[in-house]
């Protein structure tokens, strides 16, 4: 069906930047038979509750100006643009790191 990954006081995780009040939504991913049927939504506020019990302050999650269904969600949920990187990928297809915030 579908889940959802906060990474958090992980090594060689660089978005977590060293802080132990910073958490990631690594993953989150729903089985194409399975969307449009609010199951992001149910889990996304799930690892937010999970960050708050790790004490963070702040999680993030990045994606990218090509996934305009993930841009919309975020932006749905709450979240904060608070990055956008033109040239974070560099491998020539223009695409574009936007990365979203939520204050807990």
């Amino acid at each position: 069906m579908g889940g959802i990954t906060l990474a958090y006081s992980t090594p060689g995780v660089n978005m977590l930047e060293g802080r132990r009040d910073l958490g990631v939504i690594w993953d989150l991913r729903i089985a194409p038979g399975y969307r449009k049927r609010g199951l992001g939504r149910k889990l996304f506020p799930l690892a937010l509750t999970r960050a708050e019990e790790l004490a963070c302050s702040l999680v993030k999650v990045e994606t990218k100006n090509t996934n305009p269904g993930a841009c919309h969600f975020y932006g749905a949920m709450g979240g904060e643009l608070g990055v956008i990187n033109r040239f974070a990928y560099g491998d020539g297809k223009r695409e574009t790191m936007l990365v979203w915030y939520y204050h807990l």
